[in-house]
């Protein structure tokens, strides 16, 4: 992939199965970032990249929940719909395969664009919700793959929600 998701100031649209670049503000990517950008395919990263303490996905958590600008971190609620309509689509992924979800999958994003303009997720969440879905589509069309790419996007979401909520008990206790 590209850098284009990190590049500054660019505008345009990637015909790659990419989702388009947009202005990013400086914003420099965490290292976690980068390690996703690295792979190929999101299935290439392990369970244990992701899920171990101090992975991917605590690693995530932990950066949504950081004061952005004049944002405020990633609320429970906004990660919480975000990752209910991931599931909806992976169980009509399920049950009737790539093509039949395909447009629900691609909807994801202007739904991540609209609540990124609306200041209601922080920019790191945009654009780590946007690196992954780069990377679900298998790049020669391969179903199987595609389905292994999803399988592992909503395991990282999975991750990245109980590491969410247990990083915001520990800092209300």
């Amino acid at each position: 992939m590209s850098n284009h998701l990190y590049g500054n100031q660019q505008k345009g649209r990637s015909g790659s199965g990419n989702y388009g670049s947009q202005q990013r503000d400086n914003y420099s990517p965490p290292a976690f970032m980068e390690e996703i950008k690295k792979k190929k395919n999101l299935s290439d990263l392990t369970v244990d990249e992701i899920a171990k303490e101090d992975g991917i996905a605590e690693l995530a958590a932990k950066e949504f929940q950081k004061d952005q600008r004049d944002q405020k971190g990633l609320n429970s609620t906004q990660l919480r719909k975000f990752f209910g309509q991931a599931k909806s689509i992976e169980a009509n992924l399920k049950e009737n395969g790539w093509e039949a979800v395909s447009s629900d999958f691609a909807m994801l994003r202007p739904i991540l664009a609209y609540a990124k303009g609306r200041r209601t997720i922080p920019d790191s969440f945009y654009l780590f919700m946007t690196l992954c879905m780069g990377k679900i589509v298998s790049p020669n069309g391969d179903e199987k793959k595609t389905k292994e790419n999803y399988k592992r996007f909503i395991q990282i979401l999975e991750s990245v929600v109980a590491y969410q909520k247990y990083h915001e008990k520990k800092k209300g206790e």
